[in-house]
């Protein structure tokens, strides 16, 4: 995140936890990940075609774990002067259709940036109660 301007970063405490966002993974909303990415590959929505290529079941494409961290990213900075300046992530693990998520993050580093932009380190993470962290990032 980035706030434009030369004084600290303002009203962000190191440590502090974001608002987090929890998701049941239902048929609805495997159809909606589907539609709205429109990755059609049927591994992500048939399950014959997911277990026949050694899948447990289809699961969530990078496009909403993508989405999903953004989501909580941006309705954090909500209508403040910060930006989302970066994201990276890795997908470790599969969120499938009965799992039940956590997109989580908390702040790990605040900065007064020589460039006059201040700017705070967010590690994020999405989490399930099957195999814990799936999704880290920052």
């Amino acid at each position: 995140m980035a706030e434009r301007g030369s004084g600290p970063v303002r009203d962000v405490d190191t440590g502090a936890e974001l608002p987090a966002i929890e998701l049941e993974l239902t048929a609805t909303t495997t159809a909606l990940q589907v539609s709205g990415s429109q990755d059609w590959h049927r591994i992500h929505h048939d399950p014959e075609v997911a277990e026949a290529a050694g899948h447990r079941s289809v699961f969530y494409n990078t496009g909403w774990t993508q989405g999903m961290l953004s989501r909580l990213l941006t309705d954090w900075i909500g209508d403040s002067p910060w930006w989302l300046e970066s994201l990276s992530f890795q997908m470790r693990a599969m969120n499938v259709p009965g799992d039940r998520v956590r997109v989580a993050g908390r702040i790990t580093r605040r900065d007064a940036g020589a460039d006059g932009v201040d700017r705070a380190t967010v590690d994020v993470w999405i989490e399930n109660e099957r195999v814990g962290v799936t999704t880290p990032g920052t």
